[in-house]
């Protein structure tokens, strides 16, 4: 590991962009999961239909129960756990800048919301929308290079969609335990804020941590993961924050689930070089 000692975060010791070692996939595990989803598969249909008009968010969490386990806890700041209910989930108008480990992250910013859910990756002065599906696949390339064709969406018109939205905003996956340097920037932060109904931080943490995909991941490889185990998320809400800056934001986002602020020699350009040196068969 020193070869990548060059993308280490000299404050921390972490190396964002290293992903935790996965233990070795059960065959039979594989299989029985492949079984399930073929079984489910109408279900899954059905549920994609319904999400596409803003319904079937109970089927999508039962289906994600079966498929892999699938469990979550939402806190949100100054709620008791007792009190909590669908009024405090992420609700339409406003804006949640989240972080990004994940191919499930966009399926959990999903299930945790009360409304539908539009989301959102920027690139500088634009933001690119995924749905959940679209946000997995990009994630298991690894999150570099935005998708040829996928839409662009203007800060404004994002705002008056009728959905929660998540802002990714690193813009790009790390293996989960800091903070990368966001790739949004003040502009567009400053027009989605006066468009929309506050501005949150939503920060998820995956209780196992190789399931974050810091790197490009083979379909198959990482369904073997999730076969072998389960998904438990933990999603923290905190706001709303009036004007903030990226850089505020950035560091409510990483306290709360107690991640680490990252050096912003680590961004996305960055990460583009250590994937150009990285080996897997010496770094996993």
């Amino acid at each position: 590991m020193e070869k990548y000692s060059e993308w280490m975060d000299k404050g921390t010791g972490i190396k964002p962009f290293i992903p935790v070692s996965a233990t070795n996939r059960s065959n039979v595990a594989l299989g029985i999961w492949i079984l399930k989803a073929v079984l489910l598969l109408p279900l899954v249909l059905i549920w994609a239909v319904l999400r596409a008009v803003g319904l079937g968010t109970p089927l999508g969490r039962w289906l994600l129960q079966l498929l892999v386990g699938f469990e979550y806890q939402v806190s949100v700041d100054g709620v008791k756990k007792r009190d909590l209910s669908t009024r405090h989930l992420p609700q339409r108008g406003r804006v949640y800048l989240a972080n990004f480990a994940s191919p499930l992250d966009g399926l959990a910013a999903a299930v945790v919301s009360a409304v539908p859910v539009l989301l959102l990756v920027p690139r500088g002065d634009t933001l690119y929308q995924f749905s959940p599906w679209q946000l997995g696949w990009f994630a298991l390339s690894g999150a570099l290079d935005i998708p040829a064709g996928q839409p662009k969406l203007d800060a404004a018109a994002a705002a008056s969609s009728g959905c929660a939205l998540f802002v990714f905003a690193e813009g790009t996956t790390s293996a989960g335990r800091g903070i990368l340097p966001f790739e949004l920037g003040d502009p567009v932060l400053a027009q989605l804020s006066h468009d929309a109904d506050g501005i949150y931080t939503a920060s998820f943490r995956l209780s196992q941590s190789d399931l974050a995909t810091p790197v490009p991941t083979g379909l198959w490889a990482y369904l073997g993961r999730l076969a072998t185990r389960g998904v438990q998320y933990h999603c923290r809400i905190q706001g709303p924050f009036s004007k903030g800056t990226t850089s505020e934001l950035r560091q409510a986002l990483a306290k709360g689930e107690g991640f680490m602020l990252l050096g912003k020699n680590l961004d996305l350009k960055a990460k583009r070089g250590f994937l150009q040196t990285w080996q897997p068969s010496t770094g996993r």
